[in-house]
């Protein structure tokens, strides 16, 4: 099967992740670390308050969220204290 039979075209989805790259990276302030088309954004904070302080952040997948609440039910409740 090919992403066209289930009715995505890779060119329009290429064009529109350029344009939103564009309108995005209008944004940036002088923290952003990298661009745009990572897993996660970095983020440098106040040097003078931390020592090479970066916040890191990402978008997740829902087949973790879903995962996750199943792997606390079934951890035992010594392992989740430690």
């Amino acid at each position: 099967m090919k992403y066209a039979d289930a009715g995505v075209d890779i060119a329009v989805a290429d064009d529109a992740k350029q344009r939103i790259r564009h309108h995005a990276s209008r944004t940036f302030t002088p923290g952003v670390l990298g661009g745009i088309g990572g897993f996660g954004a970095l983020f440098a904070l106040d040097r003078k308050k931390w020592k090479e302080p970066v916040l890191v952040s990402s978008a997740d997948g829902v087949g973790t969220n879903s995962k996750s609440p199943w792997l606390w039910a079934c951890t035992p409740p010594s392992a989740a204290t430690s």
